[in-house]
């Protein structure tokens, strides 16, 4: 990467800690590499997996395929993991050899008890991650709305 007249470059454990549940595809989608948070979460993604007997697409809409990816590679993607139902959300991007496929990405929950659920802690997410901080605003969200609930209960019950 080109900045102003300087490459700039990450180390493989600057790498790991900005995106600790990436993985890493062969030309036939076998798994090369996982980052260590997603290897906690799916265990089963070890080098020489398939991926296409590891998750199911959910968005874009299709068979996961080195072509599909690629038809589709400026869009969301949405994975499913299938042993765990954990779901992955994403960006593939080819990296400059043009061969392996890179995912960038990081879980899908809807529920911050999700993350404990899943053997997982805050730690596990990159810093700049927005996913804990959408679960927490989520969070705080359904928590109003309960309460919203109960105090119409409440008020309809005190008329």
């Amino acid at each position: 990467m080109q900045f102003k007249g300087h490459r700039i470059g990450l180390t493989p454990e600057q790498f790991e800690a900005a995106f600790p549940f990436h993985f890493v595809l062969d030309r036939e989608l076998k798994i090369l590499q996982t980052g260590a948070s997603l290897g906690r979460v799916c265990p089963d993604l070890a080098p020489g997996a398939d991926a296409r007997k590891a998750f199911r697409a959910v968005l874009p809409d299709g068979d996961l395929s080195r072509e599909w990816i690629q038809e589709n590679h400026r869009s969301f993607f949405l994975l499913e993991h299938l042993s765990t139902g954990v779901k992955l959300r994403g960006e593939f991007i080819r990296t400059a050899e043009a061969e392996p496929l890179l995912f960038l990405g990081s879980p899908w929950f809807t529920n911050a008890s999700e993350i404990v659920s899943n053997g997982l802690c805050l730690e596990d997410f990159a810093i700049h991650d927005s996913a804990v901080d959408l679960l927490h605003a989520h969070e705080a969200s359904r928590v109003a709305l309960t309460d919203a609930k109960k105090l119409a209960e409440m008020l309809t019950v005190q008329r």
